[in-house]
Order: structure tokens, then C-alpha cells, then sequence
């Protein structure tokens, strides 16, 4: 999608598993963390080059230069202040996501949201930067939930 696409989300469906690209400068952004082990989707799954009306010998390629930082405030000031341009609305991006969830503060209660693939519904603001949050959808059956028994 493109970034002012991104942008025009709500909220809770600005960081997941998806490419952000901005058209201005020519940057694509994965909306989420990756951990050791994990990697992203293709930025693109098809290219068709058509070829009718060229002459000769014709080559084409896409150049991608993947440019990872951690996790930290030095490395991504460091990624902002490289000679590359990012736009502003670029750095809000990464900064959301890099916060995990800077949306607690902007959701209402009882609205579901999605972390690393899964649901969690935002309860109440408890002041001082804390909220209260919790998994969406019914626990996995275990011994202690199996219908006619109770275990202590």
C-alpha cells in the first residue's frame, strides 16, 4: 500500500505484516517488527515486463538494497540522519511500529485490535500510562476446562 494509504488507517490497523511504500521517495517499510527468525513477505510477487514494440536485446532488472536497523534510539536516528531522504510521515510510521503500541492511548473501549497476528481488546485507560488489555476469544480447552470436570 502506499503511505498515504497507511495513513488513512485507523489506528489499530497501522502496524502489522504488510509494505508501506512512499512514492515520493522511493522507500518501501515493513509495518512491523521482525524477531530472529523471521522475514517479510515479497515487496512483490509478480513484475511482467512486456517486451512488444522493443528492438534487440533487452534487460531489466529491480535493484533492492534492504537497509535493517535495530531496535534502538542510535540506530534509527543514525538510519534518519543517513543521506537518504524519508519523509516525515515515513518516521511516524517506523515510530509506531517501533513502539508496539503507541495506539493504546487513541483507542476507545471495548475496540479490538491486532499484535503479531493476534486479537486484543482494548479495555480502559488506567492513568500514568497504563492500560488495561486483553487476548481476544476463548482459551484453548485444557484438563482444568473440560466440561463436567473441576480440578483444583
Amino acid at each position: 500500500m502506499l503511505l498515504s494509504q497507511w495513513n488513512a488507517l485507523p489506528v489499530q490497523d497501522r502496524v502489522g505484516n504488510f509494505w508501506v511504500v512512499d512514492p515520493q521517495t522511493g522507500w518501501a517499510y515493513w509495518a512491523n517488527l521482525l524477531f530472529p527468525g523471521e522475514a517479510t513477505s515479497f515487496l512483490l510477487d509478480q513484475a511482467t515486463f512486456i517486451t512488444s514494440g522493443l528492438r534487440g536485446n533487452v534487460y531489466y532488472g529491480i535493484k533492492v538494497v534492504p537497509n535493517m536497523v535495530a531496535n534502538t534510539d542510535n540506530t534509527v536516528n543514525s538510519f534518519w540522519s543517513d543521506a537518504e531522504n524519508h519523509s516525515d510521515l515515513a518516521k511516524t510510521l517506523v515510530d509506531e511500529v517501533r513502539h508496539g503500541l503507541p495506539i493504546l492511548g487513541e483507542l476507545m473501549p471495548g475496540q479490538v485490535f491486532n499484535m503479531r497476528g493476534t486479537n486484543y481488546r482494548y479495555l480502559e485507560d488506567k492513568g500514568g500510562g497504563n492500560h488495561l488489555v486483553i487476548r481476544e476469544g476463548s482459551l484453548p480447552q485444557g484438563q482444568w476446562a473440560v466440561p463436567g470436570h473441576t480440578k483444583l
